[in-house]
């Protein structure tokens, strides 16, 4: 089978048109080829047996295009795309649910020792306010000791303070820092806000969970002088 070209328009058309057919649960794999060998990965049945084989990939979030979801769901397995070849078809899979549902919202854990230091040390600054709020209520980053014992200092002076080296902690999560794809790219949004880092707001906000949306809208009225609508907890 020869694979079409993959233009633009192409993957504009494959969304948008099945979506006018009253198609809405879109799913995206990738034929990944070395050596005259394609890459299937094991995927267990319901009690852990009969194993099934498949191809990377995952489900296409409302909003995404084909490509958006199908990066994170090759980076599941270890690798990246540098370049995508060619489209080899679709089909439809009749019964499948309509939709995808609504992502499960977990209760963040409870608060850091260090979250008031913190929050002492960026007291005023609104988009500094913003990043070390948005790392405190994601609640993952500063329960972990691979992060504070790098990333935070402590000031000997008493004064209960403490500052994040953002650029320090990107850099890490460049290199080698371990987290998933919601997780990398909290930090990246929360160091943005705080320390005027890049980030692909595109890739950013078509990965993250509700509950990161939520804290995500907080920073941004926070980092613009604005305070949180009613329901937010404000700190500062």
């Amino acid at each position: 089978m020869t694979p079409a070209a993959v233009t633009s328009m192409l993957l504009h058309h494959l969304v948008t048109g099945s979506h006018a057919e009253g198609i809405t649960a879109l799913g995206v794999e990738a034929v990944i080829e070395h050596e005259d060998r394609v890459l299937l990965i094991a995927e267990p049945g319901p009690d852990f047996t009969d194993e099934t084989w498949q191809l990377p990939g995952g489900p296409v979030l409302p909003g995404q295009t084909l490509t958006d979801a199908l990066h994170p769901a090759v980076a599941a397995t270890g690798l990246t795309i540098d370049e995508i070849t060619g489209y080899l078809g679709h089909h439809d899979h009749p019964g499948a649910p309509a939709g995808i549902p609504a992502p499960v919202i977990t209760p963040a854990a409870a608060e850091p020792p260090l979250a008031a230091q913190l929050r002492a040390w960026a007291r005023g600054i609104y988009p500094d306010e913003a990043g070390v709020e948005l790392l405190i209520g994601h609640a993952v980053f500063l329960h972990r000791a691979d992060f504070t014992s790098r990333f935070i200092s402590i000031p000997g002076d008493g004064a209960g303070l403490a500052a994040i080296d953002w650029r320090a902690a990107i850099a890490a999560l460049d290199d080698s820092l371990p987290c998933s794809g919601g997780e990398n790219r909290m930090l990246r949004m929360a160091a943005s806000l705080a320390a005027g880092t890049p980030v692909n707001l595109r890739d950013a906000l078509t990965g993250i969970d509700s509950r990161g949306i939520q804290l995500v809208i907080n920073a941004v009225l926070r980092a613009s002088g604005h305070r949180p609508p009613s329901g937010f907890h404000d700190h500062f």
